[in-house]
């Protein structure tokens, strides 16, 4: 599965599916059958808020199927291979292609934010000295800043919105600034988060 990259700030790309396929994996995500392991927000002003994560079995075998081409070797190199060209990344993680290709592992989820979420707590993945980079891919036929991620830019001085999109996304190199918002004023939006970890140390 190959990315294009669009790098818009010193931590954040836009990423869109170099060959984006007719893979019905949006109506899929949507059936009333996938067992979403759901994470409840509620805040005291809005109710029925909640995200979702679900990694497909051999029951859903075509939602397995698009999610092993995510898992191949190659979409990981790809991830290194951005983040060692990034000076930034390169000042904070002192290890080469070739050792991060050993030392780390990809993680993915397909992911799920409820209809009419709003906006989401401003955040930071933790923890960040385990999370080198985090990303995702929407699978989402509207293309809206209503359905996106907000990121605040590096500086700190202005946001920076990454809209929806079928088939695009963002990667973000992880640190204690790259503060961001789950942003969703339509139907349930859908996606595959994926996050590149250092392996734990046996």
């Amino acid at each position: 599965m190959k990315i294009i990259p669009n790098q818009i700030d010193e931590h954040l790309y836009m990423l869109e599916l170099a060959e984006t396929s007719s893979h019905p994996v949006l109506n899929m995500l949507s059936q009333k059958n996938i067992e979403w392991e759901l994470t409840e927000f509620d805040q005291g002003f809005r109710d029925n808020r909640y995200i979702g994560d679900f990694i497909p079995t051999n029951k859903e075998l075509p939602l397995l199927q698009y999610y092993r081409q995510f898992r191949q070797p190659e979409f990981k190199e790809q991830i290194i291979s951005l983040m060692t060209s990034n000076d930034l990344f390169v000042s904070m993680h002192n290890h080469s292609k070739e050792q991060l290709l050993e030392c780390t592992e990809l993680n993915l989820s397909y992911y799920m934010v409820s209809a009419d979420f709003g906006f989401g707590g401003r955040h930071i993945d933790y923890p960040i000295n385990s999370i080198l980079a985090l990303g995702l891919i929407y699978f989402d036929n509207q293309e809206s800043n209503t359905r996106g991620t907000m990121f605040e830019s590096w500086n700190g001085n202005y946001g920076i919105m990454i809209p929806s999109g079928n088939q695009k996304g963002w990667l973000v190199i992880n640190s204690e600034k790259s503060f961001h918002q789950i942003c969703n004023f339509g139907d349930n939006r859908y996606g595959l988060k994926f996050w590149l970890t250092l392996k734990r140390q046996t």
